[in-house]
């Protein structure tokens, strides 16, 4: 008699069911599948040590399935075609960022929508790669490397692959990766495992020894502009590693002083031989650079550049002597004699991370002294002990900051607004560089307070016989002087109220053209949530903002910022389009104000004034354009210095981009000492924008 199952189908006499009591094996499978929660592939090998049944896995399965007893979905397939449990997730965080690592690089994923499960295949140029991967995949037995020809034809170019088996963790990165299209997620982990496989399947090393140049870029070009900005680039930048965006062909670059960081971040070396090239620079881009001293060991760099052009610090340097660079050994010793005021004691150069103590008491008349003995007197007093810098105690600058948030709001509604000097000394407390910058055909504040007869001039100027000299009035007297005024920082308190009376609780604010902390500050103190993004090109100006920045975390942690170093026209090509709800900045006037020396500085960069207007204002009014959302408004201060007009140029550039004029406002400035005027006040337009 032929037997048959319950559904009908015939069973034959060699069968599984016809040989063994089908009600002790599924008695037994559920026992071991239930209580001892043990895998299809274990299932075998127990049935056989405790009952000598020998069942093959994918019999196990089908048994189980019968039952109705399966512990997941994912379990659905058969088990015939695979070695993998698929009850048991083998995706770790370290081999996440393993197959991330491949999947953003050349390898694809392929799945099986109805059962829930995928496959990883990469493939390469070079064997040795593949079985470097293959060796990695291991826990999802990946298949020997294979040789495929190409076209077949001879002289084509083959390529290496491998494939894994099905998996349910390979569905899930799918889902992570490829819906709705293939694109870079968010929240990527850029561990050095990531960072390596990526560079090794799709980055790139150019060097050109007799230009002594150096260049290393990531494949990008298959992603979206709004992934990079958003999700690859900030990573970067979270980890140290500077970079920016090609806007040609989508590819990122990294910039030359980060790549000796990144290729020892990612160990230094090829793992694989075919790749030891992609590593193959030279020592010397390892070491740090001038820039890299000054920022990390919080000093001046042109104070830095100095001591270095005098032989005052021991340093080395690139090849044909370009670059100014430092061993460990040269940077650890620079750190220790900053550290004990050694270099403090050098002659004619004391470093500015090490102020003098003011004496903050007024220095009194004698009664029987004339007024060139007195100012005689507390010019050589001064002088000897130093530059009379804001500097704060940090439970000072506290409170001057939480004096002005609770300071009374005063809404911007009149069309002139009138400048505050409430908050402004905080503001420039964090930039002491600020008196060392001078305008065009002037002199800075710090040289005038360093030659003693200039000095003079000015104290006897500003009425200093009168016998009440103090460090702030002395300060006063050298900024306001006609051959030394010094350079304009915007009011914080004036910051403050436009912030509030033009942005909406989570307003996104961007300053293009950051300065001196001032407009820094207003945000912070605002009655409104914004988180605000500025962005300068100074190296000592950026410093300054870093340090406002880290003060800001201790005063008010939720306060969201972020301050970018770089060219404004190049630096917000990075931000994708409709980002920010408010742009509030003040830019350059030409070359009437000199914040520094570097190349990067706009007034160098475009030497006449229609080069600057068309290269650097125009620039930057189209980017701000495009990342504005639709109704965000853009408020700039700029005045007219000699003939040009910035202002009209400004407004006429702006319509020219899209915007719409809605207000024009100005603001009543306090008058220096450098213009030839009889009135103590001068006006700045502000003009205020719509998209």
């Amino acid at each position: 008699m032929q037997l048959k199952s319950k559904t009908g189908r015939k069973i034959r006499k060699d069968s599984f069911e016809a040989n063994h009591n089908m009600e002790a094996i599924f008695e037994h499978l559920k026992y071991l599948y239930i209580d001892c929660q043990l895998s299809t592939n274990q299932i075998p090998e127990k049935m056989l040590q405790d009952y000598n049944i020998f069942i093959s896995s994918s019999k196990c399965y089908e048994l189980i399935e019968k039952m109705g007893i399966l512990r997941k979905k994912s379990e659905a397939i058969s088990l015939a075609t695979s070695t993998l449990d698929y009850s048991i997730s083998l995706l770790s965080e370290e081999m996440a960022g393993i197959i991330e690592g491949m999947l953003i690089g050349d390898a694809t994923i392929n799945v099986n929508n109805k059962t829930k499960v995928g496959r990883l295949s990469i493939s390469g140029s070079h064997q040795e790669f593949i079985q470097y991967c293959n060796r990695l995949l291991t826990p999802y037995q990946p298949s020997s490397p294979r040789y495929d020809r190409g076209d077949g034809k001879k002289g084509g170019t083959g390529t290496w692959s491998t494939t894994t088996k099905f998996h349910p963790d390979f569905y899930k990165m799918y889902k992570k990766w490829y819906i709705p299209q293939k694109d870079v997620p968010k929240n990527l982990n850029f561990t050095s495992m990531f960072m390596l496989l990526w560079y090794l399947g799709d980055g790139s090393l150019s060097s050109r020894a007799l230009e002594n140049s150096i260049a290393l870029y990531f494949s990008t070009n298959s992603f979206s502009r709004k992934a990079l900005v958003e999700n690859i680039i900030p990573s970067f930048e979270k980890l140290g590693f500077f970079v920016s965006r090609i806007t040609k062909d989508n590819r990122l670059f990294i910039k030359t002083e980060s790549i000796g960081d990144l290729l020892k971040y990612m160990g230094g070396k090829s793992p694989v031989e075919c790749y030891s090239y992609k590593f193959d620079i030279d020592e010397w881009r390892f070491l740090k650079t001038m820039k890299q001293a000054s920022v990390e060991l919080d000093i001046d760099y042109q104070r830095l550049a100095s001591w270095v052009k005098t032989g005052i610090v021991n340093h080395s340097r690139s090849p044909g002597g370009k670059k100014v660079l430092f061993t460990e050994q040269e940077f650890n010793e620079l750190k220790r004699r900053l550290d004990c005021g050694e270099l403090s004691r050098v002659k004619g150069r004391k470093s500015l991370r090490q102020k003098s103590t003011i004496v903050k008491k007024p220095i009194l008349r004698n009664p029987n002294e004339g007024e060139d003995e007195y100012i005689n007197r507390v010019v050589k007093f001064y002088i000897s002990q130093g530059f009379p810098y804001k500097d704060y105690s940090e439970s000072k600058k506290q409170k001057k900051w939480t004096r002005l948030r609770a300071s009374q709001y005063i809404y911007p509604d009149s069309d002139v607004l009138k400048w505050r000097k409430h908050g402004l000394p905080l503001a420039d407390s964090f930039h002491p560089h600020i008196y060392e910058l001078n305008r065009k055909n002037k002199i800075s504040p710090y040289s005038l307070f360093n030659n003693e007869k200039m000095l003079k001039e000015c104290l006897l100027r500003h009425k200093a016989k009168d016998g009440t000299m103090t460090a702030p009035k002395l300060l006063s007297a050298v900024c306001s002087d006609a051959r030394s005024p010094r350079l304009n920082n915007f009011s914080p308190s004036l910051a403050r109220d436009i912030y509030n009376y033009y942005c909406k609780d989570g307003y996104r604010v961007i300053d293009p053209c950051a300065g001196f902390s001032g407009r820094l500050l207003g945000a912070s103190v605002s009655k409104r949530k914004i988180s605000y993004c500025g962005i300068d090109p100074s190296i000592r100006t950026y410093s300054g903002l870093v340090k406002t920045v880290e003060f800001l975390k201790t005063v008010n942690p939720c306060f969201e910022c972020h301050i970018n170093n770089g060219c404004a026209e190049v630096e917000l090509e990075k931000y994708r389009d409709n980002y920010f709800d408010f742009c509030f900045t003040s830019p350059p006037y030409f070359n009437i104000e000199e914040y520094d020396l570097e190349k990067t500085q706009s007034y160098l960069k475009f030497n006449t004034y229609e080069k600057w207007k068309d290269g650097f204002l125009r620039k930057i009014i189209l980017e701000v354009f495009r990342v504005l959302k639709a109704g965000g408004i853009c408020a700039i201060n700029i005045g007219k210095f000699n003939t040009h007009d910035i202002a009209e140029d400004i407004i006429s550039l702006s319509l020219d981009a899209g915007f719409h004029l809605i207000e024009k406002k100005a603001i009543s400035f306090p008058v220096y000492g450098f213009v030839n005027s009889k009135s103590r006040e001068r006006l700045e337009q502000m003009p205020i924008l719509m998209k």
